[in-house]
């Protein structure tokens, strides 16, 4: 993968080019008339009022079933899906402003507490069109998904080291994926959710990452270059972004490097015009280990701070960076 001063490469060109075309279409079909870009379909697109949501009761009611919607299509993602329940809280009002869009929490592996999905509930602030992505990433198919179905293997013999080494490519690779994934079996509900799922692509992070700490971007290129390809994301959370990927180096690289391998991985072994989800094989450690090549980001660590299965530990829980407020 090779970027530059033209800011991307060839599989990403088409990954973004990609998005645009259903960000697009979907847009005509919703609206009724044609758009020449990104940017003057987020003109559209936020002032949208089917995206608003009435109530806090309204968002949480929404998360939850959306949820369930994409639970029950869990058997066309992996074979012989596992179960295991989740809760949803919604952020303490004193933290809600800073915490990230969604956050997820797995379960204890003593059966004592149940994996938790924290949301935002100031729903003054919440876009409905673009929340069901973040719900996809953190809870059913993505995140959670992984982690009852890696729990399992471990449970029936797979190496244990399975759950102590934190690979971003493919944890959040797979999750970015999903999100992608959801267009195509459909799990949107709406040609709105389906621009929003584009409006809030992690797939420009990858760019404005390496822009910023192997082209030497300065943080108002970087914040430029996110806002031109985030239309519909309001500054402040342009700039929290920028932020973020600052404080981390190579934090936003994982989530659309990941995605983009476990997708030609699934686009190798699918028959010309059948749609062969499942396999990908989320769980197959070559594939972990090709993501974990690609990224060059993985974080392993002797420590058992990040491991769930072990006495009086915690996993760091997952959180999606997204522009779900407005």
């Amino acid at each position: 993968m090779i970027f530059s001063e033209t800011n991307t490469c060839p599989r990403h060109a088409r990954l973004q080019a990609q998005e645009a075309t259903i960000a697009l279409a979907a847009g005509q079909r919703l609206y009724g008339r044609e758009f020449a870009d990104l940017s003057a379909l987020a003109q559209t697109f936020r002032a949208d009022p089917e995206s608003r949501f009435s109530s806090a009761d309204d968002v949480r009611s929404f998360i939850i079933a959306t949820a369930a919607r994409a639970r029950a299509r869990a058997a066309q993602v992996v074979s012989n899906p596992p179960s295991a329940d989740i809760d949803f809280i919604s952020y303490p009002e004193a933290t809600a402003e800073t915490s990230p869009g969604g956050q997820y929490v797995p379960a204890d592996d003593g059966g004592t507490r149940k994996a938790v999905h924290y949301y935002r509930a100031d729903y003054q602030h919440l876009a409905r069109s673009q929340l069901e992505a973040t719900i996809f990433h953190e809870t059913w198919p993505d995140h959670h998904l992984q982690q009852i179905v890696t729990r399992e293997r471990v449970r029936t013999g797979a190496h244990r080291i399975a759950r102590l080494v934190y690979v971003p490519g493919f944890v959040e690779g797979w999750a970015t994926y999903v999100e992608g994934l959801a267009r195509k079996l459909p799990l949107y509900n709406s040609d709105l959710s389906t621009i929003g799922s584009v409006m809030g692509s992690q797939t420009p992070g990858l760019v404005a990452d390496i822009g910023m700490h192997v082209l030497g971007w300065s943080e108002q290129q970087t914040f430029d270059y996110l806002q031109d390809h985030h239309p519909a994301m309001p500054e402040e959370i342009i700039q929290r972004t920028v932020d973020g990927i600052g404080e981390d180096p190579g934090s936003a690289v994982p989530y659309a490097m990941g995605g983009m391998e476990i997708e030609a991985i699934r686009g190798k072994r699918e028959t010309p015009g059948r749609l062969e989800v499942r396999s990908a094989g989320f769980s197959s450690a070559h594939h972990r280990g090709r993501c974990r090549t690609l990224c060059g980001t993985a974080r392993e660590s002797g420590s058992t701070d990040n491991v769930s299965d072990l006495p009086q530990a915690r996993q760091v829980p997952s959180a999606r960076r997204g522009p779900i407020r407005l």
